[in-house]
């Protein structure tokens, strides 16, 4: 669950005395990541596409305003 900053904290409660950016560095080196949560991961599964009925029929073209 600990990133850097939270790690940096807990060496400077300790009397460390390490950069932040050292610290990030040094996870990085190692492959030491933070973890996302508690939560779980979001998917979204596919969903059906919603399509508007087809009224015009694709003739864009009309004779008088307002009667498609």
């Amino acid at each position: 669950m600990y990133g850097a900053s939270r790690i940096f904290l807990d060496l400077c409660e300790l009397g460390e005395s390490y950069n932040k950016n050292r610290v990030a560095v040094i996870m990085t080196i190692d492959g030491i990541k933070a973890l996302r949560g508690y939560k779980a991961p979001h998917i979204i599964h596919g969903r059906p596409s919603i399509v508007a009925p087809n009224t015009l029929n694709r003739e864009f073209t009309v004779d008088q305003p307002d009667t498609a």
